[in-house]
């Protein structure tokens, strides 16, 4: 049983209304200038150009644009992060996500990509980065090993994400650590991204994916326990995502298998210690009640994304977690790139881009009047109505 609600994709349902606030010529122009300034010695001047990329890129689909530029870009990019420190890490490793989230797997371009993700993969492990830029990196290396890597490749990257939450799983003699806020964050994110590509390794290596489930469950528990918020949720919903899968996988399995974990689930569900602030109580009993529902019962809020005159329903926890990974590459613009951007409508199976015909739009004043002529014969038709009942009283 499962219940659907409607809303539209982070963004205005009109994607293409919005679209046209800057002719395309223009946007190229000022990438070009953006990408050439990635290489500027003022710290200032690369901030601004990595923002103004990313808002490019994740607000329309310049798949075009990159691809015809797709070596040059990558290479900047890769040598951006090779030379950067702070600030210009994180924005990096965003620009690298968003440029792989937009033109996809290719023979030329796989190479680079897999190159960048190495050197993300260090800055990740790397201790004396900051816990943001690390978080970042976390996210960039889900979305592009998701999108580029092959079943032995995501298992290698699934292991270091592993090492990275791991921090957060209970010592040996059974306390919980209790991280600074920062790194709790880069845990729940590695955690995130670890079930992001569990979903990705499910497709392509069902067989490898159940003995990794299996193999992790117990670890995966235990950050239920995090005094950390985000960690739990995140924890929560990495389960969810496995018993989905034990599930699709082994039709013997029931509800009375996951007794333990329900036991738990419950407990966070119907969590009151005073310690906790109102808002985070709320927050954890309404996230764990969904995770319970559909563990134990099989029940699922499905929700249904509506962009533009399409529809994406999201009906798994496999599904949710994809889509809330893709939210975060492009934001607002995620409506534009469910509509336009083959990568993700192949990833979502929304099948070969629509042709949008340019139909006229009425003017908000053309309605507004319309709707006031509606009301106002309406409004003598049933004075009319009640003049008549006057005489037929009399």
């Amino acid at each position: 049983m499962t219940s659907s609600s409607f809303r539209s994709a982070n963004g205005s349902d009109d994607y293409q209304e919005e679209s046209g606030i800057m002719d395309l010529p223009s946007i190229e122009d000022n990438l070009i200038e953006a990408f050439d300034n990635l290489m500027a010695k003022s710290a200032k001047t690369r901030l601004v150009a990595f923002e103004t990329i990313r808002k490019a890129l994740s607000q329309r689909c310049m798949v075009d644009f990159i691809y015809n530029r797709k070596i040059t870009i990558l290479d900047t990019i890769s040598r951006s992060i090779k030379r950067s420190k702070g600030q210009d890490l994180g924005y990096a490793a965003t620009l690298i996500s968003l440029v792989c989230a937009t033109i996809g797997p290719g023979p030329e371009t796989d190479p680079i990509f897999s190159e960048i993700n190495s050197q993300l993969l260090i800055l990740l492990a790397d201790q004396t980065v900051s816990a943001d830029v690390r978080t970042k990196c976390a996210k960039a290396i889900a979305i592009c090993t998701y999108i580029v890597g092959v079943a032995g490749y995501i298992e290698q990257v699934m292991d270091r994400l592993y090492a990275i939450f791991s921090a957060s799983c209970a010592k040996g003699d059974g306390t919980m650590p209790n991280p600074s806020e920062q790194l709790a964050a880069l845990h729940a994110a590695c955690v995130q991204a670890w079930t992001l590509l569990m979903t990705a390794l499910n497709s392509s290596a069902p067989a490898i994916a159940i003995e990794l489930v299996e193999d992790r469950m117990d670890k995966i528990t235990e950050l239920l326990d995090s005094p950390h918020l985000d960690i739990k949720i995140s924890a929560g919903e990495t389960l969810a995502v496995m018993c989905e899968l034990i599930k699709s996988q082994n039709d013997g399995v029931t509800a009375e298998d996951f007794d333990d974990l329900c036991d738990k689930l419950r407990e966070l569900m119907t969590d009151t210690q005073k310690s906790r602030g109102k808002k985070d109580l709320r927050q954890q009993r309404s996230n764990f009640r969904e995770i319970l529902a559909a563990i134990e019962e099989d029940e699922f809020s499905s929700t249904v994304v509506k962009f533009g005159r399409e529809r994406l329903t999201l009906d798994t926890w496999f599904k949710r977690r994809q889509y809330d990974a893709f939210c975060e590459v492009f934001g607002t613009g995620i409506n534009h790139h469910l509509a336009e951007n083959e990568v993700v409508r192949d990833i979502f199976g929304l099948g070969e881009v629509l042709i949008h015909m340019d139909l006229p739009r009425a003017k908000r004043s053309d309605i507004s009047h319309e709707n006031s002529l509606a009301d106002k014969n309406r409004t003598k038709n049933l004075r009319r109505l009640r003049d008549k009942r006057a005489d037929v009283i009399e």
